[in-house]
């Protein structure tokens, strides 16, 4: 197989965020082995999911809220309607998604100085601000995601130190919940199927004019492996927490960082300090970012900037929640719950327009509609039964 790195490893470094690291976390250090289960689960959603959504925008060349709009179901006000509300769910989960990013980030730093977390939110909002206006954050990424990429192998490389209970990893991957872990499932998976990725990759690769089944089959590639290594990573995660401090109550980076304490010793907290900061830093400008994309791709507007009047807005929104006098972890994870309540949604949509266009155009066939509809009632599952 000749694989070749492209934009799946995008949606790796989008979801990798302190949204991941503290749901995971959490979820091994209450539950142990138990919700492992659910991140096969998760990289199994985003597969489906984001296939679906890119395998659209790469057969038509056309961004998927503009897809959406155009082939959606019923009249074409129907179809309009249904896009302006799959783009605005994107941008309500991405409101959700950067108070999250913001809270980590802030988790990060008052673990490294001194300082209230409400102002260290601000102060990276404030940057956030800047890199977005002005336009200067592609190299700032590579910095950041090299820090998050530090964190991460620390507890890869971690797992080989602990003294895992392999008849509990196991039984671990075992599907069960109940209505105490229904909201960490949920976390879990809207951490992984991160809503606004349908409309960031399947717009990066409607960017390539080139077509053909050599090109759908290597983006379905790139896609299952960078959905693999990052659900690796978070399984890592959890496993170190469910082997270290399982039973502990985790509210801030300083717990979190016990789960690394066997590898890094002191180093720890520094470690989990400067990947949250990064990882939050990098995701608060990703959200607001990828929510104006959505809403320009609806408008069919192909501007170098994009909206202001969309980013702007959802990064005031996240830091006002994130300046709340709420516990950062907890906030945290809500953020990924939020994220999975709107899949259904989004789910729904990309189906029904995939069921009614050719299959030159990207539709579906018999498999890909079974798996389809199975990522949509598995998401559907999940939200009721948190609801009810």
């Amino acid at each position: 197989m000749d694989y070749r790195p492209g934009p799946g490893l995008l949606l790796t470094a989008a979801f990798l965020g302190p949204g991941t690291l503290a749901t995971a976390t959490l979820a091994g250090s209450s539950l142990g082995y138990d919700l492992l289960w659910t991140i096969p689960l998760a990289v199994g959603l985003a597969f489906v999911v984001q296939e679906l959504a890119a395998r659209l925008g790469l057969a038509t060349g056309r961004p998927l809220a503009r897809v959406i709009a155009e082939r959606g179901p019923g009249s074409s006000g129907t179809a309009r309607w249904l896009a302006y509300a799959s783009v605005g769910a994107v941008v309500l989960g991405a409101g959700a998604f950067q108070a999250g990013n913001l809270a980590g980030a802030s988790l990060g730093l008052t673990v490294l100085t001194e300082g209230p977390s409400w102002l260290w939110s601000i102060a990276v909002a404030d940057v956030a601000f800047l890199l977005l206006w002005f336009s200067r954050y592609e190299g700032l990424e590579a910095v950041l995601g090299s820090l998050v990429a530090v964190m991460a192998a620390a507890f890869a490389v971690q797992l080989g130190l602990l003294g895992i209970d392999g008849q509990a990893l196991v039984a671990g991957l075992v599907p069960s919940v109940d209505a105490g872990s229904i909201g960490l499932v949920l976390a879990l998976v809207g951490t992984t199927v991160v809503p606004y990725n349908l409309f960031l990759h399947g717009s990066a690769l409607a960017a390539d004019d080139e077509h053909g089944e050599g090109r759908l089959s290597a983006m379905r590639t790139d896609l299952g492996v960078s959905l693999v290594l990052g659900g690796l990573i978070t399984a890592s995660v959890l496993v170190a927490a469910a082997s270290t401090i399982k039973g502990a109550r985790v509210t801030n980076a300083a717990d979190m960082a016990l789960a690394l304490r066997p590898l890094l010793g002191r180093l720890a907290e520094v470690t989990i300090g400067l990947g949250l900061a990064a990882a939050g830093l990098t995701s608060a400008v990703t959200a607001p970012l990828a929510a104006a994309w959505a809403v320009d791709q609806l408008r069919g507007r192909d501007a170098e900037r994009p909206s202001r009047a969309v980013w702007a807005p959802v990064l005031l929104i996240g830091t006002g929640v994130a300046v709340l006098p709420l516990e950062p972890v907890g906030l945290i994870v809500t953020a990924q719950i939020a994220n999975a309540l709107v899949l259904p949604l989004l789910v729904g949509a990309c189906l029904w327009v995939a069921n009614r266009v050719d299959a030159d155009e990207g539709g579906n066939g018999w498999l890909a509609n079974a798996a389809g509809w199975a990522a949509f009632l598995v998401t559907v599952g999940l939200a009721a039964g948190l609801l009810v």
